[in-house]
């Protein structure tokens, strides 16, 4: 009887290490599109605009010579926090994640349950929704996403990647 017991406890762990590693590469291939992106974040602005065109806690809209072709996109990140019908994932906590470049609009196939922006002012003050008019005094960017597996691992809590950067974008420095 214990040998069965410990065969089941085995494969519950093996389910659970799957289940945090794939949270954990999703987090990561997030992360590291969302860095292409934020590296290149006023590249290629020859307007007399702000390269920040939208900001606030769950979005920022800029622009941005993603393909080094000199013409510069439009990019827009944002948490859909509307929430995702359960037939698509059993984890309530999941919220789609937007990329969209020139209005083309792609959910990456992906979800996370947490994306924070947060702005570092030119002054030094930190603001989660700067107005029109402070898009320009935008210094760095504090960006944080999770990722949770789709299926509670050990019964009820779910397997969660936490990543986590802050952005200064050379185009922005004054």
């Amino acid at each position: 009887m214990s040998l069965i017991f410990l065969q089941v406890n085995m494969s519950q762990n093996s389910v659970d290490t799957t289940f945090a590693t794939i949270s954990s590469k999703q987090v990561e291939s997030l992360g590291g599109l969302l860095d292409h992106d934020f590296r290149k974040m006023g590249m290629g602005n020859t307007g007399s605009g702000t390269s920040i065109q939208s900001a606030d806690s769950n979005a920022i809209t800029f622009v941005a010579d993603l393909d080094k072709d000199l013409v510069a996109e439009v990019v827009t990140w944002k948490y859909d926090n509307i929430g995702i019908s359960p037939a698509e994932t059993p984890n309530p906590n999941d919220y789609y994640f937007i990329r969209s470049v020139n209005s083309q609009v792609d959910t990456l196939g992906a979800v996370v349950t947490r994306f924070r922006l947060n702005y570092r002012m030119s002054d030094g003050t930190m603001n989660s929704s700067p107005s029109a008019a402070q898009l320009e005094e935008i210094s760095s960017i504090y960006v944080e996403m999770i990722c949770e597996s789709p299926v509670p691992v050990n019964g009820s809590a779910y397997a969660k990647s936490t990543w986590r950067k802050v952005f200064t974008p050379a185009n922005l420095q004054f």
